[in-house]
């Protein structure tokens, strides 16, 4: 039962039509171990998006769409596959040897954290496979989600920010780039561009604690991460954790809101030196 007088059939399977368990020209993308998804569905994907009924009463909503086709653009003007052109200007310049989209293509699965036991759509525990069903769907490279990494990697990554786009005498982005991606824009919602930030508005949910300050900015993840940088106290913050393992029914880590009560003791830890 996933919902009031709603069901889903554990024993379906995946439509052999769209789906195999054999690589091939017809079936080249990767969705998880031993299942491979039909050329064609890339694009079916972005039609559905394209159809998708626009957003009329100009109230926020948090959706995917935006950053699976921000890949495209990318894609287009830079004429690289994403995951190279992040590993030519980012990880490998950092250092950041443990980040990369499809990791089972270069490292054992063994070393990766398991997500989900799905017993849903890929029938097997998720490991070194994009837990986000649009982007595994992908082919485990999307504007959305796909990259794995460990907290040593995304601390350099996060660093850059906090330096104002600079990292061990290299500038990956200017000041005012940094800046315009991490401020907020709008009274009504607090994001700023990619990034998430503190909420202004009393008495409404937020992200982190209410110790970090306003210039502050982060992203949580559906599998239980959260990263979060504060330029006035100086600080870096990487919670990473499998928390939707062995399913995503396991919400103890919001409810106890462990991520941001750590996040207020480091916070308040700095503030009282």
């Amino acid at each position: 039962m996933v919902a009031p007088k709603k069901y889903i059939n554990l024993y379906n399977q995946l439509d052999p039509t769209v789906f195999s368990h054999h690589n091939g020209k017809d079936y080249p993308t990767h969705v998880a171990q031993n299942t491979f998804a039909i050329k064609s569905l890339r694009d079916s994907i972005f039609k559905k998006i394209d159809t998708w009924p626009i957003n009329k009463d100009n109230q926020y909503r948090y959706s995917d769409h935006g950053f699976i086709y921000l890949q495209r653009i990318i894609e287009k003007v830079t004429m690289k596959p994403l995951d190279i052109l992040c590993q030519d200007m980012f990880y490998k310049p950092l250092g950041m040897h443990s980040t990369m989209y499809n990791p089972t293509d270069v490292v054992s699965p063994d070393s990766i954290a398991p997500t989900e036991d799905d017993y849903l759509f890929r029938k097997q525990i998720v490991r070194g496979f994009v837990h986000d069903q649009t982007a595994s769907l992908l082919g485990g490279v999307a504007g959305n989600a796909g990259v794995f990494s460990n907290a040593n990697d995304l601390g350099k990554l996060l660093q850059v920010f906090l330096q104002n786009g600079s990292y061990a005498g290299r500038t990956y982005f200017t000041p005012q780039t940094v800046k315009l991606f991490t401020s907020a824009y709008s009274s009504s919602n607090r994001r700023g561009l990619g990034w998430d930030k503190p909420e202004t508005i009393p008495n409404k949910p937020s992200p982190v604690g209410s110790t970090v300050s306003s210039l502050s900015y982060g992203h949580s993840g559906f599998t239980g991460t959260l990263v979060w940088v504060d330029p006035e106290t100086k600080l870096v913050f990487v919670f990473l954790s499998n928390r939707v393992y062995p399913n995503v029914e396991n919400t103890k880590l919001a409810k106890m809101n462990i991520r941001t009560d750590i996040l207020d003791i480091l916070e308040k830890a700095i503030r009282e030196r």
